[in-house]
């Protein structure tokens, strides 16, 4: 469930930047956007040694068992796009505590931006790569790299996701 979160905001990142901000956004069209995103995972999910110790060996059992059951499997969202979120909202500027994001290029077509989060005994590290064919059509990849502090593999997880995003239409309907 955290990876697909983690997704979702890592998509929207090309879309919400401040024309002020220097970065240039991705030349999309505004309005209901379809995405499909696919996600590997391997490893246990990180979680600080403190909190497993306190697990009941069930409840860690069925985070396994969650994640699993939803590797590989396609997942699919709508989204609105609006020009008040293209133009006036910078997720890079509300970074979560602990977390930084740094975008590595920028143009009209393409964005890489690079992702780190440290928080509670865990590094979280992600690469993300957005490729826009035509303005109705969106591609890309994210990486990313879990581990725990002690750097023990039981604790570490790695994610890969691919997604294609399409324009759906100019009206969003109820969808926000």
């Amino acid at each position: 469930m955290l990876a697909r979160i983690i997704l979702g905001v890592a998509f929207l990142f090309p879309f919400a930047m401040q024309s002020g901000s220097g970065i240039t956004p991705l030349n999309v069209k505004l309005g209901l956007w379809e995405t499909t995103v696919t996600t590997t995972m391997s490893g246990m999910p990180a979680i600080p040694d403190s909190a497993l110790a306190q697990m009941p060996p069930e409840q860690r059992a069925k985070i396994q068992q969650m994640i699993e059951a939803q590797n590989g499997k396609p997942m699919t969202t709508k989204s609105c796009l609006t020009k008040d979120k293209l133009q006036n909202s910078n997720p890079f500027q509300k970074a979560p505590q602990g977390c930084t994001y740094t975008v590595l290029s920028s143009t009209a077509s393409k964005m890489e931006v690079k992702m780190e989060c440290v928080r509670n005994g865990m590094t979280v590290s992600s690469n993300i790569m957005v490729t826009a064919s035509d303005s109705e059509n969106v591609k890309g990849t994210v990486h990313m790299n879990t581990d725990s502090s002690n750097g023990s593999a039981a604790n570490s997880m790695k994610m890969d996701a691919t997604f294609t995003s399409k324009w759906a239409g100019a009206s969003c309907g109820d969808v926000k």
